[in-house]
């Protein structure tokens, strides 16, 4: 159980930093002072890549098989809470 816990952590703190990301910062960083439509758009092209393999990674069988021991752990309900999701659904 304690390898479940650490995935989800890390699973939180990826979804977290994805969510989190300001595309005016990294714009900026990347591109300078004036980017244009291109740039934003390949941003959330980016950002929506990341999102659906952190996805993947939730809906796979191996953790759809693990659902009722994470479901069980009251150290989860944080994620559930963040990801707006539950066990029952």
């Amino acid at each position: 159980m304690h390898v479940l816990e650490t995935a989800v952590v890390m699973w939180t703190a990826q979804i977290k930093s994805v969510l989190k990301t300001d595309p005016e910062s990294v714009l900026y960083q990347s591109v300078g002072e004036h980017p244009g439509p291109l740039e934003g758009l390949e941003f959330w092209v980016s950002k929506s890549a990341n999102l659906k393999r952190i996805i993947q990674q939730l809906d796979s069988d191996k953790i759809k098989k693990e659902r009722p021991a994470l479901c069980a752990s009251p150290s989860l309900r944080q994620l559930q809470r963040a990801l707006g999701v539950g066990c029952g659904r």
